[in-house]
């Protein structure tokens, strides 16, 4: 159809180039005669493909399994995988969610599928933030704390007790992450087949909200650039469960009320984006079937055959 709807107005506009030649000289006549008559070519050929097209039936329908069938024919004799589009499985929640295990696992079981999969621990570190980070320290908005009973460290922030700060922290948190990206996240998914990304920006958005006690960040234009850093291809997963069972589970959590403040902003974010929560107090092997089953098997990736890539 559009070949024909092409084809008519290629002949409009001879109509109209013979219209006009009458109005014009002689050489620019000839040059008009002369376009013309590659115009009426080309708008008969395109008369010619279209009516085939569509009175032409076609000879047997294609089913999807004959298509794919096709394909790894293809892919065996080119000794090389489906093309597929690169991934990135996304797994946030508070610490002792059991996030790295379950991302373990997850690589472990896509390369056993034949698949490239690279792992990445995306916990922020400042870079164009140091500075200020460092003004919050002599001013005295960030302190050092120790886990008590043991040797480990954590710094505590008081960023809402200066607005200037606080809003200054939420950008250049987010040019750092937006930097680190490019190195953690694109280039991984532009050379494997999948990435499993162990926390990301929404965890970077837990510990703003916690540390700035503005709750409207997820919604403000920073929030909302945020989320925009995750790839559309993603598979975002938040990995949930009662605070006194992830206080159990690690030593370096410095009390539960710091469990308890994060867990609730990642729910509610996970209701803003409407991300899957998954109940973690399960054994890790029980969690990972689940994934497995409800998310990874959706995946195109998921069914590449392991003799297309030996």
């Amino acid at each position: 159809m559009t070949l024909v709807l092409a084809a008519s107005v290629m002949l409009l506009f001879e109509f109209l180039l013979l219209m006009a030649v009458s109005a014009f000289g002689f050489i620019l006549r000839s040059i008009l005669i002369v376009l013309s008559s590659f115009v009426v070519l080309f708008s008969l050929a395109m008369f010619a493909i279209g009516g085939k097209i569509l009175v032409r039936p076609s000879l047997r329908a294609v089913s999807i399994e004959e298509l794919r069938r096709r394909t790894e024919c293809l892919n065996r004799r080119g000794k090389r995988r489906p093309i597929t589009l690169p991934v990135m499985i996304y797994l946030c929640g508070i610490d002792g969610a059991g996030k790295t295990t379950q991302a373990r696992l997850i690589a472990n079981s896509l390369r056993s599928k034949g698949l490239t999969c690279a792992y990445v621990w995306f916990r922020w570190s400042g870079f164009f933030s140091y500075p200020l980070l460092g003004l919050a320290r002599l001013l005295g908005y960030t302190k050092w704390m120790a886990i008590e009973g043991t040797d480990i460290r954590y710094h505590e922030h008081y960023f809402d007790k200066n607005n200037a700060i606080a809003q200054l922290s939420a950008w250049f948190f987010f040019i750092d992450v937006l930097f680190y990206s490019v190195f953690l996240i694109k280039i991984p998914m532009a050379t494997h087949d999948v990435l499993v990304c162990d926390r990301f920006v929404l965890d970077g958005i837990v510990d703003l909200v916690c540390d700035t006690k503005n709750h409207k960040i997820p919604k403000d234009m920073v929030g909302k650039l945020l989320v925009s850093l995750i790839p559309q291809r993603s598979i975002v997963l938040l990995l949930d469960l009662p605070e006194e069972v992830a206080y159990k589970r690690k030593r370096d959590i410095p009390n539960l009320e710091y469990l308890r403040s994060r867990r609730q902003v990642f729910l509610n974010l996970a209701n803003i984006l409407s991300v899957p929560v998954l109940n973690a107090a399960k054994s890790p092997e029980a969690l990972h079937s689940e994934i497995v089953e409800t998310y990874l098997c959706r995946l195109p990736q998921w069914y590449a055959r392991q003799e297309c890539i030996s």
